[in-house]
């Protein structure tokens, strides 16, 4: 029976290569499949620009405490407008045109929604947003894209559980706002876990939850067309050349510079294995945001600032060139200290690349014996060793090429669409 799902998602406004934002993507098509789908938004105008506009504003995270005054008076700025009704909004596909949007079918609007969940996390006095709503009825679905502060009693409530890492974080800030979310998850008709690993850690903290929780490995994360564009041979060259690169002659990472991801320690083991051989280079894409983070390492610093041989930063790369420069390394290494799935790990099986990660957390899960499994990524000599083998032994990478393409089964669309609607037919 088809249904209507609305998507309650921060992500979708937050973009670039963030792991979230692709299983956001997939679980648009995968529900697009069966049902009719609608978008949460919080805009205080209805025109078609202002609607997803609106999802483009501050994020729900306070990065620094200096500026936390100044993001408090924006939310506050725009909180009378938290009594205003939802609203319905058919999309027309006409002024609307993105990579998602126009798989979108309506939305419905009530705004500054995502302000108030903001300002729930701070806030104790303030209550979880009811959704209900006179756009959907009974029969139909709320469906979030992480965790979000919200309950209803008429309409039935799905909530995605990535991870659990804001509870692990020393600073209490991120603890206390993730126990916010958690509220939300508590009274959810189901929760969604993207992995076992996800869903194992979180029933740590809260076993009594254990019957409305379900495991859905996320798809595949790279679309087919890139896949196919990819495949180009002048497209490549041009992608290779921009970089100066050569094809099999460089390793890559791609993610977020930020602790988590080990690049502090990826930088210093491959300066060991390499010896600084400039013909055997490491290329780093991503978005460096963290400047505690850079700042407390001399040769991450020195890195990302173009100082170092054989050690390349390109900072945000688009899509089509991320696939292009996974498709072309040697090997891709992903040495993270913690991962509630791993979507890079899968991204790279999928284009023949042999993966490097850590025996850690949802990688283990997900890449099993499919990768060179590093036991110790803070081991810089481990970690140095691995990458050693992989510039060393041909016959290792063309072995893990072959797992790898075979791993990737696991993650095919279908089967995610396939389990995604089951969830929701079953609520």
């Amino acid at each position: 029976m088809a249904r209507r799902v609305l998507l309650v998602s921060y992500e979708m406004g937050l973009g670039y290569n963030r792991g979230i934002y692709h299983f956001s993507k997939s679980l648009i098509r995968a529900i697009k499949k069966q049902h009719k789908l609608g978008l949460l938004t919080q805009a205080y105008k209805l025109e078609s620009s202002e609607i997803l506009a609106s999802l483009h504003e501050p994020s729900y995270h306070f990065r620094k405490k200096n500026k936390q005054l100044i993001l408090w008076g924006y939310y506050l700025k725009h909180f009378l407008h938290l009594q205003k009704k939802f609203e319905f909004i058919q999309n027309s596909h006409s002024s609307i045109v993105d990579n998602y949007t126009d798989a979108i079918d309506f939305f419905v609007n009530k705004p500054a929604f995502y302000y108030y969940n903001n300002l729930h996390m701070q806030l104790p006095g303030l209550s979880l947003q009811n959704l209900e709503n006179e756009y959907l009825s009974a029969e139909d679905i709320i469906l979030t894209t992480s965790p979000v502060s919200i309950k209803s009693r008429k309409h039935q409530v799905i909530q995605t559980l990535h991870d659990v890492f804001p509870l692990l974080n020393t600073d209490k800030y991120y603890q206390r706002t993730f126990h916010r979310k958690i509220h939300g998850l508590a009274i959810a008709d189901k929760i969604m876990a993207v992995s076992n690993y996800a869903k194992e850690s979180f029933l740590t903290y809260y076993p009594n939850l254990e019957n409305k929780i379900e495991v859905v490995y996320q798809a595949i994360a790279i679309d087919s067309e890139l896949i196919e564009q990819s495949k180009d041979t002048l497209l490549n060259k041009m992608v290779l050349n921009k970089y100066n690169l050569k094809s099999k002659e460089y390793m890559f990472f791609v993610g977020a510079i930020e602790y988590r991801k080990n690049i502090h320690n990826l930088v210093q083991a491959y300066k060991i294995a390499t010896q600084g051989n400039s013909e055997l280079k490491l290329v780093i894409a991503g978005r460096s945001d963290d400047p505690k983070y850079l700042n407390k390492f001399d040769l991450l610093r020195y890195t990302l600032a173009g100082n170092t041989e054989n050690i390349q930063f390109i900072g945000e790369i688009s899509n089509l060139e991320k696939v292009c420069l996974i498709k072309n390394s040697r090997a891709f290494l992903f040495p993270s200290l913690l991962e509630g799935f791993g979507i890079p790990v899968v991204e790279a099986q999928t284009l023949g690349t042999p993966v490097l990660t850590s025996n850690n957390s949802a990688l283990t899960e997900v890449a099993a014996d499919s990768a060179f499994l590093v036991e110790n990524p803070e081991d810089l000599e481990e970690l140095a060793n691995s990458i050693q083998q992989l510039w060393n032994d041909d016959e290792l990478c063309r072995d893990l090429s072959r797992k790898g393409l075979e791993n990737i089964k696991r993650f095919a669309f279908d089967t995610f669409s396939d389990n995604v609607n089951r969830i929701i037919d079953s609520v």
